[in-house]
C-alpha cells in the first residue's frame, strides 16, 4: 500500500470504522464512505494513533481479551479478514505468542500492537513514530516520555 491508501488519507492508522451514531471518536472529523466502511476520519494521525489505542483498550477492559488471537479475532473478524494471516503477522511483530496474556495498559504492550495492526492494515506507511508515541500515551493517560515532542 502506499500513503495514497485510506488509513493514510483518512489518519487513521487502525483503518477504524466509525461507532454507531450518534457516536463520534475523539478526533474524528469525518465519515469515508468507501466500499467496506464507512471509515473514521481523523483529524491527525495523533488522534487516530489515541483511538485505536482506545479501542484496545476497550477490548482488553470491556471484552476481557488478553492474548493476541482474541484481540485480532474481535478487531478483523474471519468474515472480512484472513484472521489467522493477522495474528500470525501480529504475533511476530509483537514478539507475543497469539495465546499469551497481554496487558495493553503498558506502553511496551501497545507500541508494537498498534503497531502491528497499522502495518496489517496500511501496509508500510511512513507514519510519524512521535504521533504514535504522544496519541498511545495519551489513550493511556500517562506523560509522554521525555524525549518525545508534542505533535
Amino acid at each position: 500500500m502506499t500513503q495514497a491508501s485510506r488509513p493514510w488519507r483518512n489518519n487513521n492508522p487502525g483503518d477504524l470504522r466509525t461507532l454507531p451514531l450518534p457516536g463520534k471518536w475523539f478526533g474524528q472529523s469525518g465519515v469515508d464512505t468507501a466500499p467496506g466502511g464507512p471509515f473514521a476520519i481523523f483529524t491527525t494521525p495523533q488522534q487516530g494513533w489515541r483511538a485505536l489505542a482506545m479501542n484496545l483498550l476497550a477490548y482488553q477492559d470491556v471484552h476481557h481479551l488478553r492474548t493476541i488471537r482474541g484481540i485480532i479475532g474481535r478487531f478483523a473478524p474471519s468474515l472480512e479478514n484472513d484472521t489467522g494471516g493477522y495474528v500470525s503477522l501480529v504475533s511476530a511483530k509483537t514478539g507475543s505468542g497469539p495465546d499469551d496474556t497481554i496487558d495493553v495498559h503498558q506502553p511496551s504492550v501497545m507500541l508494537p500492537l498498534v503497531s502491528a495492526i497499522a502495518l496489517a492494515e496500511g501496509g508500510h506507511l511512513a507514519w510519524d513514530e512521535n504521533a504514535k508515541i504522544v496519541g498511545v500515551y495519551t489513550a493511556l493517560n500517562l506523560p509522554p516520555p521525555t524525549d518525545i515532542q508534542e505533535v
